[in-house]
Order: C-alpha cells, then structure tokens, then sequence
C-alpha cells in the first residue's frame, strides 16, 4: 500500500528580516511624523534590532516586522546587520547612503538593496565596527536622551477597539499581555473616578467630624 505524499507544512509567518516590500513596492502600513521620531529615539536608545524594547517602551501598536522595514527605510538600506545592536544616529547613515554611487549600488523604493555575494561573519563583524565608530552614540550621548513623556500613557491608554484592529500585530501571549494591562488600566480608572466622587462630597460635607471622617476614605492610613 502506497503512502500518500506529505504535504508541506505552509508557513504563515515571514521571517522579520524578509524585506519583499522592498522588491513589490508595496506600501509599508502609515507611519505618522511622532511614530518615526519615536522609532528613532529608540533606536538611540535601545539599538538596532532590539525591537522588544523599542515596542514595549514607545510602539506598541507596531509588530517587530513593521519596526524594522520602517528600520529600513530610516537608514535607507535593507541589510541592518552591519546595525545590529547600535545606538546609531538614523539621519547620518540616511545621508550617507542617500550619497552612495557606483554599479554596485542598487536602489528599490529609496532603499540600497543587497547585492553580490554574501559576506563573511568576518566581513561582518569589521562593517560593524566601523559603523559603530563612524554613526555610533557615546554613552554620554544616550544618557541624555529623553524618553518621550507620552509613551508609557499611549501603552496603558490602548482601547480593546485598538487591540482589536491590531490583533493580527499580535501574538496570543501578547493579546493576553495587553488585555491584562487593559484591565488594568480599566481598574485604576474606576479607582480615580472614586476617589473625585468622595472629594467631591468631601467638599459638600459642612460637619467637621463628616469631613474628617470622609478625608480618611480618601488618604487611607
């Protein structure tokens, strides 16, 4: 008896490094202006290719593979492994490429694309040397960036609406995470609005011992 062929397991997922954008011209999903400032802060801040970071502390509506073609599209190359793990300055190595000539230089969509041969770990790890030494931020440089005041509020503020619209940006442990932090989010707001009820009343109450017994519902010992 025969077995029947296996079929090959499809993949559903690219891999974040995959750069096909680049190549179809398809439009990369709407960045606005605070969005790119902020990917720029944490690629100061937190380096190349630490999108962890970078999503926890200032984009969570943005899945790593979006982080990194917009990545892409900062520096205005598609290889970010000569980057990896730089506090770089985005705009000079943007410059830089934006001045790059010669037949081996190719462009898709603003962006140098890999060509030739693949370069050795060697190669590599020289290109990433001198990147850090021409682009890179000193530590004095990093300690006095400031972290946009509004990041943390848009991450706590994310409405199940959002999650919904975002849901495919999302792995199930991260739906889970942000429904959490929603939850919680929604506790400490029915936390505040009780406590503007009881100053509130606090301030209608005209008997002292009322008052004085309302102010420790309030500041709790």
């Amino acid at each position: 008896m025969q077995s029947r062929p296996r079929k090959e397991k499809a993949k559903t997922e690219k891999r974040i490094n995959d750069s096909l954008s680049l190549w179809n011209n398809t439009l990369s999903p709407g960045w606005t202006n605070s969005e790119i400032e902020k990917l720029k802060v944490g690629i100061m801040i937190f380096g190349v290719g630490n999108w962890k970071e970078i999503r926890s502390n200032l984009l969570p509506f943005k899945s790593k593979p979006q982080i990194n073609l917009q990545t892409q599209r900062m520096l205005g190359q598609q290889s970010l492994k000569e980057f990896k793990g730089l506090k770089i300055d985005v705009d000079r190595v943007f410059a830089d490429n934006q001045n790059k000539r010669g037949p081996n230089i190719i462009r898709k969509n603003n962006c140098i694309v890999n060509s030739g041969d693949r370069i050795s770990r060697k190669e590599l790890l020289i290109r990433r040397q001198k990147n850090k030494e021409k682009y890179g931020l000193t530590a004095a440089q990093v300690r006095d960036i400031k972290m946009p005041k509004n990041s943390q509020i848009t991450y706590d503020c994310m409405s199940f609406e959002q999650l919904k619209m975002n849901q495919d940006n999302f792995s199930t442990v991260e739906q889970i995470h942000h429904l959490k932090k929603l939850r919680e989010c929604a506790m400490q707001h029915l936390e505040y609005k009780k406590r503007c009820l009881l100053i509130l009343n606090f301030e209608r109450f005209e008997d002292p011992i009322t008052k004085q017994e309302s102010f420790k519902l309030i500041v709790p010992t």
